[in-house]
């Protein structure tokens, strides 16, 4: 059989095969090797095949036929519900180590900084199948043209990503449990990251507005991470005080090759009194030729502006920060 470039590299660079083959089996009595099924569920995510039933149709008739050989989507679903998620955590982790020993993660913008961004993510949902392990809600809805309540199953996740890179890479994630809220559940992450990578494996930690809560700042600072995360309503006595910090200056010289399109202001110190600290605040407003998401035309309809508040803990001699958020949005929590 000959085998793809990308087998031949993974080979190669991390012997992905035999750490693969080395995952620990959990079931009694084995009739499908695990490593076959771990090699469907990975080459078919490679090639974007989701679903596992279009899984089970490319190693039965498509493109998996030869590499992988026929495998049902029960087969699929038996072996990944005994598989040991740690072990997999450990894996990730493996790769990841190797990745930045290569110089992969921190690309020359960031100035050698490994920048990872956390975020939640609902990857399910339903009216009528459920596990042990679901979320439950109450959520309206129509049935046949009326408007009813039902209790709605579906899963979260927290997932922590490098940005930094040239492409996006994930470090790890971790499903978000009962009663536990997505930030509390991305601490924990970041956490069992710290402890299997080490302290020094990240930089700068990059999140969007609804992770600037106390506990969690407090949380990072204490794994040693600096951090930008987006100002926005959710804290309006920080966003007022920065507003007030801000409208005083004028700003700052922009430092990018299109100087034209950006201005920036920054305050080193704005009162956050429901941390009882000051932090620091960036703003940004940028003039765009072409149309993008969420931008306002300017009184010469003739392009687009959009504005942007970041707190942060970075002092004014790091990297250009604003480009440290501009790669975040990995997945959405909305």
């Amino acid at each position: 059989m000959v085998r793809h470039q990308l087998e031949v590299y993974l080979d190669k660079v991390f012997d992905f095969s035999a750490l693969a083959a080395a995952l620990p089996d959990g079931r009694c009595y084995v009739r499908v090797p695990a490593k076959k099924v771990f090699d469907a569920v990975f080459f078919g995510s490679a090639c974007q095949f989701g679903p596992l039933h279009r899984i089970e149709t490319e190693c039965k008739q498509g493109a998996l036929r030869y590499r992988i050989g026929a495998i049902s989507e029960d087969d699929i679903g038996y072996v990944l519900e005994r598989q040991d998620p740690a072990a997999i955590f450990q894996l990730g982790c493996s790769l990841a180590r190797q990745l930045k020993r290569k110089g992969v993660l921190a690309p020359t913008w960031s100035r050698g900084l490994v920048v990872v961004a956390v975020d939640g993510i609902e990857i399910c949902s339903s009216y009528v199948r459920c596990c042990p392990q679901c979320l439950e809600r109450e959520v309206e809805h129509k049935v046949n043209g009326e408007l009813c309540k039902d209790i709605q199953y579906y899963h979260r996740l927290s997932l922590a990503t490098v940005v930094s890179s040239d492409f996006a890479i994930s470090l790890g994630l971790r499903f978000q449990k009962k009663g536990e809220t997505e930030v509390a559940c991305s601490l924990a992450l970041l956490q069992d990251l710290v402890q299997h990578l080490g302290r020094r494996f990240a930089d700068v930690l990059v999140a969007d507005a609804l992770y600037l809560q106390t506990p969690f700042v407090q949380g990072i600072e204490k794994l040693g991470f600096d951090w930008l995360i987006n100002l926005k309503g959710n804290q309006p006595e920080l966003l007022a005080a920065s507003e007030r910090t801000l409208a005083a200056q004028a700003p700052h010289p922009p430092t990018v090759k299109q100087s034209d399109e950006l201005r920036l202001w920054y305050a080193s110190q704005v009162d956050w009194s429901a941390a009882e600290r000051d932090i620091c605040v960036v703003k940004t407003v940028r003039t765009h030729a072409r149309r993008l998401q969420r931008v306002q035309r300017d009184q010469a309809g003739n392009s687009r502006r959009s504005e942007n508040r970041w707190s942060s803990t970075a002092p004014t001699s790091t990297p250009p920060i604003w480009n440290w958020d501009r790669s975040r949005p990995v997945c959405s929590s909305s």
